[in-house]
């Protein structure tokens, strides 16, 4: 079963489009980060290199309140977020925002692609971020949060990709 089907089961939207795993912004960072100090703490030991990634990872997802996976999915009317493991396949929805109350920003950052995601019907904010380093095809996903009238465009000091027309 795909990703994509997957995520059309557990929401009942059989429109989803397309679905990718992101994790909280920050989490790469963090994550490469105990990955240093564990390496250099260990003098190169692999699994202790290992072990600081993890816990570089559980520190940076505690921060909000976003598990430490979440699969972003797209339908032509909503997006919606849900728990998931690292591969995205248990996924468990815990927010969908309709896309007419969808305000997304994607800019390329150095290591990561930063994805927000605003609902301003609640105004709540969902700020993640992808690997550049993912071997997921984030491509369709990023460019279906673009479209809509709703897309902000990054200022133009960032790096910032550039936004499909709807």
């Amino acid at each position: 079963m795909s990703k994509v089907d997957r995520a059309r089961e557990v929401t009942g939207d059989n429109t989803i489009i397309s679905c990718v795993t992101m994790r909280p912004a920050g989490t790469v960072g963090s994550e490469l980060t105990g990955l240093a100090l564990g390496g250099l703490a260990s003098e190169g030991n692999a699994s202790d290199m290992a072990l600081g990634g993890t816990v570089g990872q559980v520190a940076a997802a505690g921060h909000e309140d976003l598990p430490l996976f979440v699969s972003v999915a797209v339908s032509p009317a909503r997006v919606y977020l849900l728990r998931s493991n690292i591969l995205g396949m248990r996924m468990h929805p815990f927010a969908e925002i309709d896309r007419d109350h969808l305000v997304s920003t994607v800019s390329n950052l150095h290591v990561v692609i930063a994805v927000t995601l605003q609902d301003t019907s609640t105004n709540k904010t969902y700020t993640l971020e992808i690997p550049r380093t993912t071997l997921e095809h984030v491509d369709t996903v990023l460019d279906l949060l673009r479209m809509g009238p709703e897309h902000v465009q990054p200022s133009d000091d960032e790096d910032a990709t550039t936004p499909a027309t709807a």
